[in-house]
């Protein structure tokens, strides 16, 4: 989004639920030159790049984190920044917003060159206090020679909000944690909060997407395959006590570990209703057979005594009774949980953005007590009853979000669209589809740009409204 003609500065749209589902009504767009908005809009900051929402000062309404992961900090190119906007009963308000960077007083570490602070975001209560904290991904962050090492700032909740007192820092050179911080790794470059052991504690799957397993030049060396790591929460917040290290070849992990797999794209849900959260990761540059960058998600179902292999599943468009066949490109992944049937068990719907020449699909996986069920559930925008049609470079499911938009008691699904709009390449569109007792469906249907009646901003070439997407 361009705002006061820089291009690219970027923005956020919050559209509301209710009783029928998203309205147009009291929509609200925030930039960095909203009044009362800290910082400034300036070319390539990339506002709203990575959003997170949760409620940092408990007072009942959901509070949302906006990241502008290239924000120069001072002379710092692109150090990156998080604004925060707090919730209150009549929405989204400048009141008591916040800006935080890595030269924010008694934040750790400094804001660097290419940091990229936070180029990730995830919101859990990681010390049960009742508040929602804030993990920051730094993916370009730097530990001596080891370049883009990444690294992940959490800030506690309180009653005034987020505070940096007892921030923690976390990178894989933190003593207890699993693995070394070489170059490229990424740390932080994906987050995803939830319990995983059933403790009242919320723990975070941290993905790194560039690790390597092994050390070149030795046998056995392969690069860039994608790793998780896995703190879990305590009364003190997130500790490296049982600190877990997953990948494809992880004892008993189904799959193979293979150069440039790019897995560590996490999300947590409970998809077999046990009270423990699962994690579920996507590789989606995995070959499938003979197709590169096919892609394929890996779940590994959580339990008392954290994330264990039993029972672990590897799903892909060669996985039994999921629709359609595997192919160059498709990157199938994106894992999104959400009950979208209202049966108590999370589902999982799987984006597969370069489908069919770049149009776009969807796939749902049903939850239930032995875990993931595929049902042949499959979406596109030539779906009967999808609203738009689907287009080569549409990259329908680029994004996905799922919450409960009003319409119903189940989940719903917003499914973001780098959709041309006209001569507007990019634009950028998201579409609706909400829940029901049989799941997803595309009765009311709904399609939302910035060109639609009652939404602010104007649709513009190269806005990627819909990317990314979050629900609360």
């Amino acid at each position: 989004e361009s705002v006061n003609g820089d291009e690219a500065a970027g923005a956020v749209n919050v559209v509301y639920g209710s009783s029928g589902g998203l309205m147009a009504a009291n929509d609200q767009i925030w930039s960095q030159d909203t009044p009362g908005i800290l910082d400034d809009a300036e070319t390539g900051d990339f506002f709203g790049s990575h959003l997170a929402v949760g409620d940092f000062d408990a007072d009942g309404y959901g509070d949302l984190a906006v990241g502008a992961r290239a924000e120069d900090v001072g002379a710092v190119i692109d150090g990156g920044a998080v604004n925060v906007l707090y919730g209150s009963e009549l929405g989204l308000t400048a009141a008591g917003t916040q800006l935080w960077t890595q030269d924010t007083p008694r934040i750790p570490n400094f804001a660097e060159e290419g940091d990229e602070f936070s180029a990730g975001l995830g919101a859990g209560d990681f010390n049960g206090d009742g508040f929602a904290d804030l993990a920051i991904g730094v993916r370009g962050e730097r530990f001596g020679a080891a370049v883009t090492a990444g690294a992940v700032h959490v800030l506690l909740g309180s009653p005034e909000g987020l505070m940096a007192g007892r921030n923690q820092l976390w990178s894989q050179d933190s003593e207890g944690i699993e693995d070394t911080a070489e170059p490229s790794d990424r740390f932080g470059a994906f987050l995803a909060a939830g319990d995983i052991d059933g403790d009242s504690f919320e723990d975070l799957a941290i993905g790194v997407v560039g690790e390597d397993l092994g050390t070149f030049p030795d046998p056995g060396f392969v690069p860039d395959t994608g790793a998780v790591n896995v703190l879990y929460g305590s009364a003190t917040g997130l500790s490296a006590l049982d600190d877990q290290f997953w990948h494809q070849d992880s004892p008993g992990i189904l799959g193979v570990a293979e150069g440039e797999d790019l897995l560590g794209g996490v999300a947590l849900g409970d998809f077999n209703a046990d009270g423990s959260a699962d994690l579920a990761v996507d590789a989606f540059n995995e070959g499938i057979a003979s197709a590169d960058a096919a892609g394929s998600v890996n779940v590994i179902f959580g339990s008392p005594a954290g994330l264990t292999s039993e029972g672990n599943e590897f799903w892909s468009e060669n996985s039994p009774n999921v629709a359609d066949d595997p192919e160059a490109g498709d990157r199938f992944g994106v894992p999104t949980p959400g009950d979208f049937d209202g049966d108590g068990y999370d589902d999982l719907a799987i984006g597969v953005q370069g489908e069919n020449g770049g149009r776009g699909a969807l796939h749902v996986l049903s939850g239930s007590t032995s875990g993931l069920v595929a049902g042949g559930a499959h979406w596109t925008q030539d779906s009967s009853g999808v609203l738009d049609v689907a287009e080569e470079g549409d990259f329908f499911a680029t994004n996905l979000a799922a919450g409960n938009f009003g319409l119903g008691p189940e989940d719903d699904l917003a499914v973001g669209v780098r959709e041309d709009l006209g001569t507007k390449q990019d634009a950028g569109a998201a579409n609706v589809l909400h829940g029901s007792s049989i799941g997803i469906s595309s009765d009311g249907n709904q399609f939302w740009t910035q060109d639609s009646a009652g939404l602010e901003g104007v649709a513009e070439e190269g806005d990627f409204f819909g990317i990314p997407l979050r629900a609360a």
